[in-house]
């Protein structure tokens, strides 16, 4: 359902996608500062944009960002026996440069993954709505 939104609004949208898309980039996915940062100062539109819509930014968030910094396994889809072993301190040791480039491959992937369902949230959710 479209929604009038105000100039105001329609600025909160675009950098609400902004800060969205800054955490989730290869450069920060791993910044926990960042992307804490990030979400607080979503918070901050909350009164600038319709209360439907922050609550589908807010499961947004809770769904695919929130894991980023809260989940202390998300980075485990980079661990493969193929890449290292875990030494006696429990600190995963790579045993080669290959297995450091497709670690590295595979955290590129997870960012294009989540860059695209943040785009496709962004169209129905943020754009779509506004006239």
């Amino acid at each position: 359902m479209r929604k009038n939104i105000t100039d105001d609004g329609a600025k909160a949208i675009v950098e609400i996608h902004r800060l969205l898309k800054d955490c989730i980039i290869f450069e920060n996915i791993e910044d926990r500062a960042l992307i804490c940062k990030n979400i607080n100062l979503i918070k901050d539109y909350k009164k600038d944009v319709p209360e439907e819509m922050y609550s589908a930014i807010e499961t947004f968030i809770n769904d695919e960002i929130k894991p980023i910094v809260y989940d202390t396994n998300y980075f485990d889809f980079m661990i493969h026996e193929d890449f290292g072993e875990y030494n006696d301190e429990g600190h995963f040791v790579i045993n080669s440069d290959r297995s450091l480039e497709m670690m590295i491959f595979l955290l590129y992937e997870r960012t294009l993954e989540l860059g695209e369902k943040l785009d496709e949230f962004a169209s129905k959710h943020l754009y779509l709505n506004i006239k």
